[in-house]
């Protein structure tokens, strides 16, 4: 019934955590900006439970080229995640024979 007292104001990111844990970080900002403020726990790394409150939600004045980047990175993991499945679903299937090195680059791709 004690009134919980919180430090001052911290804005984060996950480019800028202010000190916080990955885990903590993560937690605030899968928070709800629908109804603030919200509060959020997560176990902390190492032992014990942290318990954030998502006072505001700031918005995001991103570099577009720096946008264009991490997109672009993305769609390459993901296409990259896409050909693994497909060929660890292949190699399953025993069908098919994917010869070593046969997905690799040729030297003069760009």
């Amino acid at each position: 019934k004690s009134e919980l007292k919180f430090p001052g104001l911290l804005a984060v990111s996950r480019n800028s955590p202010g000190g916080l844990a990955g885990p903590i970080v993560d937690a605030a900002l899968r928070a709800s900006p629908k109804s603030l403020p919200a509060f959020v726990g997560v176990e902390v790394p190492g032992g014990g439970y942290a318990i954030v409150q998502v006072a505001k939600v700031l918005d995001l004045n991103a570099d577009e080229s720096k946008l264009a980047a991490t997109r672009q990175r993305l769609q390459q993991s993901l296409g990259e995640g896409e050909l693994v499945a497909t060929l660890a679903s292949l190699r399953q299937s025993g069908d098919v024979y994917v010869s070593k090195g046969a997905t690799d680059k040729p030297a003069d791709a760009k």
